[in-house]
């Protein structure tokens, strides 16, 4: 008989570590699900098969937001399991958020259906469990308070909504199995069709319970999207932090319907054209307890930076904008074809003699900022000499034409290459992998010049390197330097459509080469938002398909005008040429994450930076990067701007409580402070609101209760380790990797990895973070770190414990885990001998 199987439960406290010699400022009650943006975050899912494209859906659930409902489809009219009926149709009567498809089900006349398997619906069983012998159905559960729980479930006791997977049936001897089990990839033996390319639906859960991922993978669509097997299905949902998944019905079933925030319905393409009506479904709906005005997601407050040749020099620079409020810094890493960080690729030589790019980390971290690598991908030489890319694959540099019929490799000693190369390609994606691969800390990556550039006086530069003659010419039949004109601009839309198409391509695989790695970085791209202009036309920008496919996750128009036109009647003024600009990102990129580029240069007239960040709020957009990092070194009055608009302008975090541990207050950033000034105000009874404790009521309905503790874990965990939702061994390496005895430089700033306030990143801050994973890791067996597993151990487990479970506690299940393993490795010695 299976059994139901346990989910693992964070602790709702930290044990205090006094035998590890740490004093606790706090006690940090944990939730390994603290880590998501908001109760729903979808994202588009777009990858690269031997077979083509795969597009689809992916949506990440926060089970612990007090405001999400879970909703399955109730039992259907006239006695019947079920009435079938399209999920665009029951997402609207239901009043979901979001919606997908469910069991399998067979059709029954007068539009009904039998549901094939356990279906539950708010504690009424609608379908039952289904089980031949001692084998039921893969399923999944929720308790009423949406817990979550996915397994061989044999038991409805205390489910209040369930869905099954594909088990077995009467017709097939296969059992089948769940798409993911524990955390390893087991969709080869899953049902339905494991290795055929179908279009796929299936749900799956974290190993708390306390996220959901649900996906919809669209498929039989040449041109579009040819589907996915089970295994690659099970990959894509393991690298989002799932633990256990399950299989639903796919094919013409397939549907994602989603009620966008900004009002839009966003929908997958199902194969049948349009939606099949099905048996039931799994929905999401969203029911806040009070107005909320606080932003739920950590903004991007950045700035570009070109390192200084000393740490010494960065980490003044760092300091200065860090006590201003930017907490995001873009270093160059990917410069002129030199690497800032030590990936040791032969066609990226190191630009220091050190690792630059480690140390930065570090001491942006000591300020409590994150860093981002800022990689120029186009553009990768200047000067007389190429780079060692460029000197060993010259067939990469563009050719052009300018008006004068002159056939150059560069332009005023640029040297830029056409990213729809193969060549060019290959040796970008294995460097943008490397950096997610050796640097665990980064923030983001962002790829810059990502496009064709501009020849003087406005002659277009066109790709006419061998690669794009002989691909276009074999595509249309035509050399390209016989169709595309030479006057200015003027070109054909083919020939621009052909190279609009191969730049976002060339950037969808950036961003899968980095999520082959982590999900963890953000990619950013970096573009001009009047791509269609007179000026940007030849450049290739190709915004709109950038807004229609996950090329990256958030996309930063740059907007550096000099003019000083405001807005007519605005108030606070706003800069018009910005606003205008920033409009035409929003429209071209519908529903995507839009940083916007400044300029704070003082060479020309500019904006002020107050009118500038006013702009682009009004526009309803609060994250930026400015260049540069070293005007606002040089200009204390720029900087004292910033302090003044994040605290008198900005939307306030939420999570960010106190500024001064005492009453109201906020100062941009969710941290251990926070934690401590919310433990003294609710302290396990409910407390109703008043004004010195108002910013404690993260939900805003008049109690300060364990909802908002729930919320104040999610936003602490979200400001700590990422947008993704993933807490895994990268996050322990980058806290390990910012390991320092103290203090802090600047008491008024926590370092980023100072999880509980104390002045310093160490073991105890590690054991904090191991209560918010989300994927399961190894065992720390080895606690005196002599590199071997034995009783010293054992006895320095019992001088100096440590958390060998990572569980996010120091207790007996560590000793316990530790004696286990010392008797396994005594038995495996035992029967080595015997043989």
């Amino acid at each position: 008989m299976h059994s139901t199987p346990t989910i693992h439960r964070v602790p709702a406290v930290l044990a205090i570590l006094a035998s590890c010699r740490v004093l606790m400022l706090f006690l940090l009650p944990l939730c390994s699900a603290c880590a998501q943006a908001q109760p729903v975050l979808v994202e588009e899912v777009v990858r690269s098969t031997p077979d083509g494209r795969v597009r689809g859906f992916l949506a990440t659930v926060d089970l612990t937001d007090p405001t999400v409902e879970i909703v399955v489809t109730a039992a259907g009219t006239g006695g019947n399991e079920a009435d079938l009926l399209r999920t665009d149709s029951w997402r609207t009567s239901v009043g979901a958020k979001l919606a997908i498809n469910a069991n399998y089900f067979g059709t029954l006349p007068g539009n009904h259906a039998d549901i094939i398997g356990l279906s539950v619906s708010n504690g009424t069983i609608i379908s039952p469990i289904r089980q031949f012998g001692s084998n039921p159905d893969p399923a999944i559960t929720f308790t009423q308070s949406r817990v979550a729980n996915i397994g061989y479930i044999d038991s409805t006791t205390g489910v209040w909504d369930a869905l099954a997977g594909v088990g077995p049936s009467t017709t097939d001897t296969d059992p089948g199995t769940m798409l993911v089990t524990d955390g390893v990839n087991t969709g080869a033996t899953a049902r339905i069709d494991p290795n055929g390319r179908n279009p796929r639906t299936a749900v799956g859960i974290n190993q708390a319970g306390t996220r959901l991922y649900m996906v919809v993978i669209d498929g039989r669509q040449s041109g579009w999207s040819a589907g996915m097997t089970l295994p690659e299905l099970a990959d894509l949902l393991i690298r989002k932090g799932c633990y256990r998944a399950i299989n639903l019905d796919g094919g013409g079933s397939s549907s994602f319907v989603h009620l966008t925030d900004a009002g839009p319905v966003q929908t997958n393409r199902p194969s049948d054209g349009t939606f099949r009506a099905v048996a039931n479904h799994l929905g999401i709906k969203i029911n806040p307890a009070g107005t909320v005005t606080d932003r739920t997601r950590r903004p991007i407050r950045g700035a570009w930076i070109r390192p200084p040749s000393t740490i010494a020099s960065f980490e003044s620079s760092v300091a200065a904008v860090a006590s201003a409020g930017i907490q995001d810094i873009f270093i160059e890493t990917l410069y002129w074809g030199r690497d800032t960080g030590r990936n040791n690729l032969p066609n990226f030589p190191h630009r220091f003699s050190f690792d630059y790019l480690s140390q930065a980390i570090v001491i942006a971290a000591k300020y409590g900022c994150r860093v981002h690598a800022w990689c120029e991908t186009g553009y990768l030489d200047f000067g007389t000499s190429p780079s060692a890319l460029l000197a060993a694959n010259p067939g990469f540099v563009v050719k052009h034409r300018d008006p004068a019929n002159t056939i150059t490799g560069d332009i005023a000693s640029q040297r830029f290459v056409n990213l729809g190369n193969p060549g060019v390609r290959t040796n970008l994606n294995q460097y943008f992998a490397a950096l997610a691969a050796n640097y665990p800390a980064l923030e983001g990556i962002q790829a810059d010049y990502h496009f064709f550039p501009l020849a003087a006086s406005g002659a277009a530069v066109w790709s006419f390197d061998n690669w794009a003659r002989t691909a276009y010419q074999q595509l249309y039949g035509v050399d390209p330097i016989t169709e595309v004109s030479l006057n200015g601009t003027s070109f054909p839309t083919r020939w621009r459509d052909w190279n609009r198409a191969n730049i976002t391509e060339s950037l969808v695989q950036l961003r899968e080469s980095v999520e082959a790695v982590s999900t963890s970085p953000l990619l950013h791209c970096v573009a001009f938002a009047d791509y269609n202009s007179a000026t940007h036309t030849s450049k290739m920008i190709d915004l709109p398909g950038w807004g229609t496919t996950t090329a990256a996750e958030t996309y930063i128009p740059m907007s550096y005008f000099t003019s000083l036109t405001t807005v007519p009647g605005s108030n606070p003024p706003r800069n018009q040429a910005i606003d205008t600009d920033v409009q035409r990102a929003q429209t071209a990129l519908p529903n995507k994450r839009v940083v916007v580029g400044l300029a704070n240069l003082t060479n020309q007239s500019r904006a002020s930076v107050t009118v500038q960040l006013d702009t682009i709020k009004g526009r309803g957009i609060e994250e930026f990067v400015f260049f540069n990092l070293d005007t606002f070194v040089a200009n204390p009055s720029m900087r004292t701007e910033l302090t003044t608009w994040f605290a008198t302008r900005a939307t306030q975090l939420q999570g960010d409580v106190t500024a001064t541990g005492t009453s109201n207050g906020f100062d941009g950033v969710v941290d251990a402070r926070d934690r401590a000034w919310f433990n003294t105000v609710f302290t396990g009874t409910p407390v109703t609101r008043i004004a010195t404790i108002d910013r404690c009521d993260l939900n805003r309905d008049g109690i300060v209760d364990a909802r908002d503790l729930a919320l104040l874990n999610r936003a602490f965990g979200r400001y700590h380790f990422g947008e993704d939702g993933v807490v895994d061994t990268r996050d322990i390496q980058a806290l390990v990797g910012c390991f320092t005895p103290g203090p802090a430089p600047n008491p008024a700033i926590l370092n980023l990895w100072d999880l509980n306030g104390d002045g310093a990143v160490n073991y105890a801050d590690q054991v904090i973070l191991h209560g918010y994973l989300t994927v399961p890791v190894p065992f720390d067996y080895d606690v005196n770190r002599d590199g071997v597993i034995d009783l010293e151990d054992l006895m320095a487990q019992n001088r100096f414990p440590i958390d060998i479970n990572r569980d996010g506690v120091i207790d007996a299940a560590d000793t316990t885990a530790l004696g286990a393993r010392l008797r396994a490795s005594e038995l495996d010695s035992m029967r080595g001998s015997q043989r």
